[in-house]
């Protein structure tokens, strides 16, 4: 973080890729003994896959002594995070499945207004593009576009201590997901309606 001036400063963050490794031996119940020795004999599975890294730059200003203004922009490495590598050594399997993420970018605004000495208010809006189109969103999955919006408050209940909730709400809308299946199996297609989330967060500074 860098403090340009007593009402500016700007930040840069940087989140590495962290590799994610899992490993599982295969079991199966109320099967006959040949199935459950066979599947015995293939031995464990390996699963790996990257979180993606990041890099978010942000800025911060007091306009006056009741509002200041903040701003954020991004970037998320998603499109490697999309691969997932499977490996079964005792079959010989060892492959990528590849779901066609697309990297992601975030831009966001905010405001923080000074009530009184105490208490805070805080709103905010930001968007994230989408990490998969429609015709590779898999139906597990379904991350679209993401349009946050956000309200909050801090008391600050001595020099020391602050208190804060926030009430967040994530719009993705309809969103359609690839079709998956065949006509043997079955298939399942279509999208998911009013898609949405809320958190809300409670915290404690000291």
């Amino acid at each position: 973080m860098i403090e340009l001036s007593e009402k500016t400063r700007i930040g840069l963050r940087y989140l590495t890729e962290t590799d994610l490794d899992f490993e599982s031996h295969i079991s199966l119940s109320d099967v006959g003994p040949g199935i459950d020795q066979l599947v015995s004999s293939i031995g464990n599975v390996d699963l790996g896959t990257k979180m993606p890294q990041s890099l978010t730059a942000a800025i911060f200003h007091q306009f006056n002594d009741k509002w200041a203004f903040l701003g954020s922009a991004g970037w998320e490495d998603w499109s490697e995070f999309s691969r997932l590598r499977v490996s079964v050594d005792a079959a010989g399997i060892d492959t990528v499945r590849d779901a066609g993420f697309d990297d992601t970018w975030h831009l966001g605004v905010g405001a923080e207004y000074q009530f009184t000495p105490k208490w805070t208010f805080t709103a905010g809006f930001s968007y994230d593009s989408a990490a998969a189109s429609d015709s590779k969103r898999p139906i597990e999955l379904p991350l679209a576009a993401m349009y946050r919006y956000a309200l909050g408050f801090k008391y600050r209940k001595s020099e020391r201590v602050a208190l804060g909730a926030g009430l967040s709400f994530l719009w993705e809308g309809d969103t359609r997901v690839k079709p998956v299946g065949n006509a043997l199996r079955g298939e399942v297609s279509g999208q998911y309606e009013n898609l949405s989330i809320t958190f809300l967060s409670l915290y404690v500074q000291w």
